[in-house]
């Protein structure tokens, strides 16, 4: 039985601010357009899974902050934004996939999983620390907030970057150090951690994700940026 009615189409603050609200949450599944004013909707709550529907095209600062429990979200492509600190100290989170594109995502063990956002408020992914791969197919985001990988060591992923985009490129050129401008020390630094063989185009100096490996990929299509820890 759903936790919650499909038929909620308003969420205001703080409504389920509760450490006791555990099991699994759908959020417009039924396709009724759900609006949520201000924020911090599900801060501290210990949902074990997130699925939303096509009702949900934007979720708001703090909507699922400090749930520790958080294992699993689905959400539909008609999410559009993903404001500040959304997930931040969501500790357990391992797989978001999305609903209807790219389901062979899921079957990846300890992923996390997104369609292509064109904003992300500050520190979306704050904390994020066991994030080992960001695969990304789609467009440069437009909008970034500040910090929205804060908390992520320095080198601890590599970033992948479709070959065929230019918008990519442009962006690594200006946000980045060549693979040959960096010294014997970062390399060998970056073979020690990934022995497979692929070399990077060179390791991100600022921009939304900064000290970060890029490197380049050939993604299957739809739009879809892949985190995997």
């Amino acid at each position: 039985m759903p936790l919650l009615p499909a038929s909620l189409t308003r969420i205001y603050s703080q409504a389920f601010y509760c450490t006791a609200l555990t099991g699994d949450l759908y959020l417009g599944t039924n396709g009724a357009a759900v609006t949520f004013y201000e924020g911090s909707h599900f801060d501290n709550t210990k949902f074990r899974s997130i699925t939303l529907g096509d009702g949900v095209t934007a979720l708001p600062w703090d909507c699922f902050r400090f749930n520790n429990r958080l294992g699993r979200v689905k959400m539909s492509d008609a999410v559009t934004s993903i404001s500040s600190e959304v997930f931040r100290e969501c500790t357990a989170l391992t797989n978001v996939v999305p609903l209807m594109k790219h389901e062979w995502y899921a079957t990846r063990l300890v992923s996390l999983t997104l369609d292509s956002v064109p904003a992300y408020g500050s520190e979306s992914f704050r904390n994020c620390t066991a994030v080992r791969e960001v695969w990304i197919n789609g467009d440069v985001p437009t909008s970034f907030g500040s910090n929205a990988f804060q908390g992520w060591g320095v080198g601890q992923s590599r970033l992948h970057l479709p070959n065929d985009s230019a918008a990519w490129r442009a962006w690594a050129a200006a946000n980045g150090t060549p693979w040959q401008n960096l010294t014997t020390a970062q390399r060998e630094t970056y073979w020690n951690r990934w022995g497979d063989g692929r070399r990077p185009i060179g390791r991100t100096a600022s921009g939304f994700v900064a000290n970060q490996w890029a490197i380049g990929w050939t993604p299957p299509g739809n739009g879809t940026m892949v985190i995997l820890r």
